[in-house]
């Protein structure tokens, strides 16, 4: 399990396959959620054999944190579970 990160530039992911974890949140099939650049996120860990889509907007490196949040935004609906 990886500690709580910031990254530059905005990220996207897409969960295709399994579970994935980050902070409290799970994430499964067909979940989305977006980090804005400068938001700390995470931990982040895998539950299952997972495959995920991620679509970086700038580089893919650690920055500093510029607005904290425990973890990111979930963008579906009904929302991941807890």
């Amino acid at each position: 399990m990886r500690g709580a990160i910031a990254k530059k530039s905005t990220v996207e992911v897409l969960v295709l396959e399994g579970r994935w974890q980050v902070g409290p949140i799970v994430y499964g099939p067909g979940d989305y959620f977006c980090v804005p650049g400068g938001v700390t996120h995470g931990p982040e860990r895998a539950l299952t054999d997972v495959r995920i889509l991620v679509i970086s907007h700038g580089p893919f490196t650690p920055g500093p944190s510029l607005h904290p949040s425990p973890y990111p935004l979930p963008m579906r609906g009904e929302g991941p579970s807890v």
